[in-house]
């Protein structure tokens, strides 16, 4: 039973890094049109097809 248990907190570490890293990006994207004053002219979805095409091409090994 323990080893179940053990094996189960393994995968939720690994699933949540990607699910964190995620997160971050998207509400670094929504605060940066605070702070940048000229990208309040672009849509914040548009804004996210971007990071998001820019996070497709960045390899990493989880």
């Amino acid at each position: 039973m323990m080893i179940a248990t053990v094996a189960e907190q393994g995968a939720i570490a690994e699933s949540l890094t990607p699910f964190l890293l995620v997160l971050s990006v998207s509400l670094g994207v929504a605060a940066l049109p605070q702070v940048i004053g000229w990208l309040r002219q672009i849509p914040y979805t548009l804004l996210l097809v971007i990071v998001g095409l820019g996070l497709a091409f960045v390899e990493y090994d989880w």
